[in-house]
This record gives C-alpha cells, sequence and structure tokens, in this order.
C-alpha cells in the first residue's frame, strides 16, 4: 500500500480469510485519502486565490498558473511551497491524520512492541488529534498567554496573521455552543 496513511503490518490471517477481514481498514484508508484529496484541493485553492489577488494583474491567470503549479502534492513548488505546506496541513487536520509529535510517537511504538498496548490500545493518532481539535475549539482559557497548544497561542496573537486569529476567535466561539 502507498499513500499518507498506508500501514506498514505483516498480515495476521492469510489468504482470502485475511483479505475479507481487512476490508473495513482498507475502506478507512481509501475514505481518508479521498477527504485529504478533497480538503487539499479546497484549502489549496482558497490560498491559490488569496496569493492571485497579492499578485495583481489578471486575477483568472494568476490563480490558474498557480493551481497548475500546486496541483501535485508529491512535488514540492519552489515558489508556491508555502501553499502547498498549508494545504497538506489542513488536509491532515481535518482527517484527524497529523503525524504525531516525537514523544507520542515514541510511546506509540512502545505500545505496539507490548502486547497489551498492541490489542488494547491500537490506535493512538486518531485520538489524539480528535482531543487537539476539541482543545482548539474550547474558549477555556481564551488569552493571548495561555493555550496548551502552541498553534492555537500563536493564532491568538497574531502571529499566524490576522486571518488565523480571526478564526481561531470563531473557534472560541463555535465551541461554546
Amino acid at each position: 500500500m502507498t499513500g499518507a496513511t498506508a500501514l506498514e503490518h505483516t498480515p495476521a490471517i492469510q489468504g482470502r480469510l485475511g483479505e475479507f477481514v481487512r476490508i473495513p481498514g482498507r475502506a478507512l484508508q481509501a475514505t481518508d485519502e479521498f477527504f485529504k484529496g478533497v480538503s487539499y484541493i479546497s484549502v489549496g485553492s482558497q490560498l491559490a486565490m488569496e496569493q492571485a489577488g497579492k499578485e495583481g494583474g489578471d486575477m483568472t491567470a494568476n490563480f490558474e498558473r498557480i493551481i497548475g503549479e500546486i496541483s501535485d502534492p508529491s512535488t514540492i513548488s519552489k515558489k508556491y511551497g508555502n501553499i502547498q505546506k498549508r494545504a497538506k496541513s489542513a488536509a491532515e487536520t481535518l482527517t484527524f491524520t497529523v503525524p504525531l509529535t516525537p514523544g507520542l510517537a515514541s510511546f506509540n511504538r512502545f505500545l505496539e512492541k507490548t502486547k497489551f498496548g498492541k490489542y488494547q490500545v491500537p490506535f493512538v493518532r486518531t485520538p489524539v488529534n480528535i482531543v487537539k481539535q476539541a482543545i482548539k475549539y474550547m474558549p477555556i482559557p481564551p488569552t493571548k498567554k495561555f493555550h496548551p497548544l502552541a498553534e492555537v497561542r500563536d493564532d491568538l496573537a497574531g502571529k499566524n496573521g490576522e486571518s488565523a486569529r480571526a478564526i481561531q476567535h470563531g473557534r472560541f466561539i463555535v465551541g461554546t455552543g
């Protein structure tokens, strides 16, 4: 298997029965890849439109040129690589497939080596990412100085731009339900 969510494993169940048992996992991977693609195109198009407006001149021609350069996520555009990175990051965030931080990745590897961890705690990345997303929407504490996620602190401080700051304030408002 290939792709951003490809799992490395040795099939525990061989043959047709094993193929049948793995259908739900493969379906989940295909769904993740599909929605990552949709999210990448959506966010990439939004960022390309913003960039096209900044460049001046014929906005439609600028947009089409930028989209042409960023359309293949496997190659990084020299001029618009930042757009590709932001679109990929957004796609991973929206599908809860952001790679684990080094500390959590080593904890996950430890769990995989133990029988308890392998069978009792089989999933770490997705639940961690769901909790991170929930924290992003929590209005407590909505200050610029403290928040458990550095990204949220930077957004609130305006380090990632006024647009990111406004989006984070919107998350807090939506999170209060």
